[in-house]
């Protein structure tokens, strides 16, 4: 039994820019925002990067410009105004890493919870924290990155406890990669991260061959819908809400 919740289905591929999402059934009302942001680097794409965001998640009527460079102004109807955008302005980084069990264990010890002030990572390894729990982590570096999952095949689906689930698809290379991988190194944990944050810290219980990864909703931290509006959309550049009139 598997319990990194995955479903064997084909690989779909897609351009950058993603096809809409059917409309949310309970959407958080949408508030006219009309905000300024500071962009390090290209503004215009990260303008791009931000209406697909916030289109994912249910806004309407959005209309992004760059006046100058690293300007972007924003205006439009988001999920929950301000508050519905900030978590829509994270880089969107994901990443799957491999727990280093011994080390973990060498400078925890049995503690059940991890305390607030970590010691120093070994060279090569670094401390990450679980969103909503106490739990910490030495991991190895990136596997798996945001670059080889294909983003417009990610999806809301219904999962097993009746919830809901965010499955993510390999590309084709990833995918023999991680079948290899997941063979390899049975009975470890896999950490899947989004912003240098743990989501899931699943044990892999046997190779994993089908290409697919189901994330369940963390206990805090973004919802699956805002997780799938980053996925889809692609990382953004460093933005910084300057100013909502």
């Amino acid at each position: 039994m598997l319990l990194i919740p995955l479903i064997l289905l084909a690989n779909v591929g897609g351009p950058a820019q993603c096809p809409p999402l059917a409309p949310l059934k309970a959407a958080v009302f949408p508030a006219n925002v009309d905000a300024e942001l500071a962009v390090e680097g290209d503004a215009e794409a990260a303008g791009r990067v931000l209406v697909q965001r916030i289109q994912d998640v249910g806004g309407q009527d959005v209309a992004v410009a760059s006046p100058g460079p690293g300007r972007l102004t924003l205006k439009g109807f988001v999920p929950g105004g301000q508050v519905g955008l900030a978590p829509l302005l994270v880089p969107g980084h994901f990443a799957l890493r491999w727990v280093d069990e011994p080390a973990t264990k060498a400078a925890l010890g049995d503690a059940q919870k991890a305390p607030a002030e970590l010691p120093a990572a070994p060279a090569g390894r670094t401390w990450l924290r679980q969103a909503g729990e106490d739990v910490a982590v030495l991991v190895e570096p990136a596997s798996f990155t945001e670059a080889d999952f294909s983003p417009c095949a990610a999806q809301l689906v219904d999962d097993a406890a009746g919830g809901k689930a965010l499955r993510l698809a390999l590309t084709d290379a990833a995918k023999a990669r991680f079948g290899e991988e997941t063979g390899r190194r049975v009975n470890q944990r896999l950490a899947f991260i989004a912003d240098e944050q743990i989501m899931m810290l699943p044990v892999v219980r046997e190779a994993i061959t089908g290409g697919q990864v189901q994330v369940v909703q963390p206990r805090e931290g973004a919802s699956l819908r805002v997780l799938l509006a980053l996925v889809r959309s692609g990382p953004l550049a460093p933005t910084k809400l300057m100013a909502v009139k």
